[in-house]
């Protein structure tokens, strides 16, 4: 029998979760009232705790991911977000334990009832499974900002900062620090590039979200 997952507010569950993983560890703060992220008066203990414990990988993850789905929370609500079919493979597995996954994951199907832009995006790419919904990656999220931009949501100059802070941030915090482990990650900052670059790309993907839409 078929699973249905009702996916509605996608854009809000997004921005939610991003603040939740942003925050998780204590080293940042989200003041509602100002829609804005900040480091938190202990930031630096905590940063320090983490580095005795060689746990600031966690720390980058947390806060890349968190970012990215910021990124994909203002593209979803001024309808700028690219969705496309990703076609979940490896169904005829031989393994037992596997197929009984996919098995699953065939019944899984996903619907938005209540969202008009995603259920248009849905029928458009023609997506029923839910492990078929894909948002691709901050790549892609990069490739949208001149959505933004023709529709002036965002100036030409932070479309130009947003893309570079963002391929910064894949390029050393996320493909190093998170996706290969050396041990040598720099819980603070590199030549300033968590106050100058990455807080400040995170407060204005805050601001780009709350700004009206066109």
């Amino acid at each position: 029998m078929p699973i249905l997952f009702e996916i509605n507010n996608f854009s809000e569950r997004l921005y939610l979760q991003s603040i939740t993983l942003v925050t998780c560890f204590g080293v940042f703060s989200y003041d509602a009232a100002s829609h804005q992220v900040s480091e938190t008066p202990n930031a630096n203990n905590i940063r320090n705790d983490l580095a005795d414990k060689k746990q600031l990988t966690p720390l980058w993850l947390a806060f890349s991911v968190g970012y990215e789905l910021l990124f994909k929370s203002a593209l979803s609500k001024h309808k700028a977000l690219t969705i496309s079919k990703k076609n979940v493979s490896g169904h005829n597995s031989q393994i037992e334990a596997i197929s009984r996954v996919y098995s699953y994951v065939q019944e899984a199907q996903v619907s938005a009832p209540a969202d008009e832009y995603l259920r248009s995006q849905l029928n458009t790419q023609g997506i029923s499974n839910l492990y078929d919904f894909s948002t691709g990656g901050l790549g892609s999220c990069r490739a949208c900002l001149n959505k933004l931009l023709e529709r002036k949501l965002i100036t030409s100059e932070e479309k130009d900062f947003l893309k570079d802070a963002t391929q910064l941030l894949s390029d050393i915090r996320r493909n190093v620090d998170v996706h290969t482990f050396f041990g040598f990650t720099v819980g603070k900052s590199i030549y300033g590039d968590l106050e100058n670059v990455y807080l400040p790309a995170l407060n204005l993907l805050l601001q780009v979200y709350w700004r009206p839409m066109a």
